[in-house]
Formats: C-alpha cells, structure tokens, sequence
C-alpha cells in the first residue's frame, strides 16, 4: 500500500516545514450500511494539539476510543493529546476513531472525505481509504 499523506501548512506559522502538520495512512474497514467502522491513521503535529473531533458525511455519530485495558475494552474520550514532534498512531485493536451508523456501504476502493478537528490546528480534510479488514495494519514506510 502507498503511504497516502495530508500536509496541512500553517499559513499564520510562516508555512516552513516545522509548521506542517502530517497525517498519514488514513484508511477505514469495509463495512456494511447501519454498522459501524473504525477510522485508523498517524498525526504528527509540530506543536502541543489535541484531536478533538472528526466530521465525515458516512456515519451517523463520530466519536473517539481508547481501547483501555487487556481485554480490549473499548473507552470513549472527548480528546487525544498531539505532543508536539511525536506521531501519534491510531491504529487496529488501539486507539481509533468510531464511524457510528454507517449510511453506505464502504467497500473495498472506496474513499471516504473525513475532516479531522483540532483544538489548535485549522481543522484537516484527507480522503480515507477503505480496506478489508486484514489490510488495515500500519504500514511502515
């Protein structure tokens, strides 16, 4: 699978390469209409962030999951902290974003427009790629 990458740069920052911040491997399950599906991807942010929210026109309720112990757990949270420098991975049987109430089916070549919010950042727009299920692992590039 190729890296797909997002770059948002800080207009107000300068637009210098430390202002950039990166999202990487977006991707979601193939999921079938009125189910949910699991939005997973790498953040990067060059200053102290938190993910605070995400919009996407798929899914009736978005919402954002830890999974919080060794049984997998799942937890809902109000935010991520983004350290600065430091990618932050959102990935399968981890931390995720929830796609609640699926309106269409996702099939595998499918892209899905997702807008990730930040508490700092101007909100991200990346298209997703929907995947089997067993394909959804973090690849390293």
């Amino acid at each position: 699978m190729v890296a797909l990458v997002a770059t948002l740069v800080l207009a107000a920052c300068g637009g210098d390469d430390a202002d950039e911040l990166v999202v990487e491997q977006p991707r979601i399950g193939a999921t079938p209409v009125g189910s949910d599906a699991a939005l997973y991807f790498g953040v990067t942010s060059p200053l102290d962030d938190r993910l605070v929210g995400v919009d996407t026109d798929v899914a009736g309720v978005t919402s954002l999951h830890v999974t919080g112990s060794a049984d997998g757990t799942m937890i809902e949270v109000d935010e991520f902290e983004l350290p600065a420098d430091t990618q932050v991975l959102f990935e399968p049987f981890g931390d995720h974003v929830m796609l609640e109430q699926v309106v269409r089916e996702l099939e595998p070549g499918d892209e899905v427009e997702v807008t990730l919010r930040f508490a700092e950042h101007a909100p991200v727009q990346v298209s997703a790629d929907v995947s089997q299920l067993y394909e959804l692992a973090w690849e390293d590039s």
